[in-house]
């Protein structure tokens, strides 16, 4: 026994000595990763940050106004368009670039230093140009009152054609969403979170000491963020942690701080524990197992948080699709019940009409002889108004069924479809004393009712629109290159101003008055709807005096088919 007693004590000083050792690298171990998970999971609060930002402004510029897409679109973009798209945005300037970032347009008062610098295609512009779906500046001195500005493009694709759209507006307006949006990013009394841009100017941020449109304050902050490397810092006498990410699309970058001490809070103690469980090692032998465990289940703690705050930012996420696509759909429903309104009130209108022309009719028949002039007159001014009324709800009823009822797109002989027009208007012309020439017109995939309306209303415009003793002269052409139809329909009526191209084809927009000549005033906005439903334009030229041009390009071949109409629909054309 004596002679092993000096064994037996070498093996457990030994096994003691292996225990303890294996506990410090194992704790220090356990603290290092830790630590790493801590550093991880403030980095991915920033990216997530990044992501939503950048997934906002990618969602906006992915649903266009259809107002403006049609603005932008023109090949000639009208002044009044374009100036309407800037009041209603509220921006201090509007541009339109084209697909090679040249200046194409700008809104009345857009400062000449704003279109050059737009012509050196900034970075936000470069990268529209590339195909990004967004691009935003960062914050840039504003040319009209010497404050500050953020530029936003967005691409907007046409028939083929890449138009951009720059807009303006001041850092104020989305400083203070981001300001609320980051507040919930910090996990720590002493984190900040901020949107910087390249500059480090500050678009918006959690810090109430900081200045919107201002470059970072905090101590130390700026030159941390230039090294454009997650670590610490001296932040004014205190050590400081910080992470970035950067906001797709942007010049952007999402910038968390901390100090330390916070941030590192749930394994800072586990420093000051560590010489007494050493010191304590030998006679605490039995609780090293329980220690180590409590160890391994903190760890695991630690963990299952990170990837419940994962998920949860994923969840985020999945909410916002949602969101997304309710809002598709509630759009879609409002739309059907806009036009099942239309259906209904142009139906339930055309009764009390008839009615109402009927007794007149009636009372001007058997009473007429007996009744005093004025009365006479007044019944045939209400008989004439409760006739245009019923064009009018007819026009609109077919206006509103261009898209939804429409026949599905089949080969249609366009000079077939003008022969049959032309039989239809053959009283209108003879009455005028006018004449109608057709030339070769192809034969195209399109919807053969809407194709008539699309000729009828365009040739009777022709015959109308007559100038005073001069015989009307209607021509009809087509061209076909690249697998698009270019119909061209022609007269030398009363022409138009320039200026009016684009407002006659705005709903009940009348450049005459009534009684010179009449109809509703939708003839050539139900042609422009028909166009757009095959997947075309339709633009008009003039020259008072002289006569007026309307160009009408369609596809020759369609992709897809239209939707099928109800039965009972039936589709009328007043020029």
């Amino acid at each position: 026994m004596p002679r092993r007693r000096p064994g037996a004590l070498a093996v457990a000083g030994v096994l003691v000595a292996v225990t303890v050792l294996a506990f410090v690298l194992a704790l220090t171990s356990a603290q290092s990763t830790a630590r790493e998970d801590i550093e991880q999971r403030f980095r991915e609060r920033a990216e997530v940050s990044a992501a939503l930002t950048s997934s906002l402004f990618a969602s906006t510029a992915s649903t266009p106004n259809e107002e403006n897409r049609r603005v932008i679109g023109a090949s000639e973009i009208p002044q009044e368009g374009l100036d309407q798209i800037a009041r209603t945005g509220r921006y201090p300037y509007a541009v339109v670039l084209s697909a090679n970032g040249r200046v194409l347009a700008a809104s009345s008062g857009t400062p000449a230093a704003v279109t050059r610098a737009l012509d050196e295609k900034p970075p936000w512009v470069s990268g529209v140009i590339a195909g990004a779906p967004f691009g935003l500046s960062g914050v840039l001195a504003s040319p009209t009152d010497g404050g500050q500005v953020l530029e936003y493009a967005v691409p907007y694709r046409i028939d083929g054609r890449l138009r951009i759209l720059v807009s303006s507006f001041e850092p104020e307006l989305i400083s203070s969403f981001l300001g609320s949006y980051l507040e919930s990013l910090p996990n720590s009394d002493s984190a900040d979170a901020y949107v910087v841009d390249s500059a480090g100017v500050v678009v918006g941020t959690t810090d109430r000491t900081q200045p919107p449109a201002q470059p970072l304050r905090a101590p130390g902050a700026l030159p941390a963020v230039r090294r454009a490397a997650d670590g610490e810092y001296d932040g004014g006498g205190t050590e400081r942690y910080l992470t970035s990410a950067r906001v797709t699309g942007s010049e952007w970058q999402v910038v968390l701080t901390a100090t330390t001490k916070d941030l590192y809070l749930s394994i800072s103690g586990a420093r000051t524990v560590v010489p007494w469980i050493v010191f304590s090692a030998f006679a605490l032998a039995a609780l090293l197992a329980l220690v180590l465990l409590r160890g391994v289940l903190r760890s695991s703690g630690a963990l299952a948080d990170a990837n419940a705050d994962l998920e949860a930012r994923n969840d985020d996420v999945e909410r916002m699709n949602q969101a997304l696509e309710a809002r598709a759909a509630e759009l879609a429903r409002s739309n059907a019940d806009l036009q099942e309104f239309a259906s209904i009130a142009s139906h339930d209108l055309q009764e009390p009409l008839r009615k109402v022309q009927f007794f007149g009719d009636q009372i001007v028949e058997r009473h007429g002889e007996g009744l005093p002039d004025e009365v006479v007159d007044h019944l045939d001014r209400m008989r004439r108004a409760a006739g245009r009324m019923r064009a009018l709800t007819d026009d609109l009823l077919t206006f509103s069924r261009v898209s939804t009822k429409g026949t599905p797109f089949v080969p249609v002989d366009l000079r077939e479809v003008a022969e049959g027009v032309l039989y239809d208007l053959e009283p209108r012309i003879a009455a005028a004393g006018g004449t109608v020439r057709v030339g070769d017109l192809p034969t195209i995939d399109a919807d053969p009712t809407q194709m008539r309306q699309l000729l009828q209303n365009l040739i009777a415009n022709g015959l109308k629109f007559a100038r005073p003793d001069v015989a009307p002269e209607v021509s009809v052409g087509a061209t076909v290159a690249e697998d698009r139809c270019e119909l061209v329909v022609q007269d030398n009526g009363i022409g138009f101003e320039p200026q009016y191209a684009e407002r006659i084809f705005r709903i009940f927009e009348r450049l005459h008055g009534r009684s010179e000549y009449p109809g509703t005033g939708i003839g050539l906005a139900l042609c422009r709807k028909i166009a757009e439903r095959h997947g075309g334009t339709i633009v008009a030229t003039g020259v008072p005096s002289e006569g007026a041009r309307f160009t009408v390009r369609l596809p020759v071949h369609q992709a897809t088919a239209a939707s099928t109409p109800e039965p009972e629909d039936r589709m009328m054309s007043h020029a």
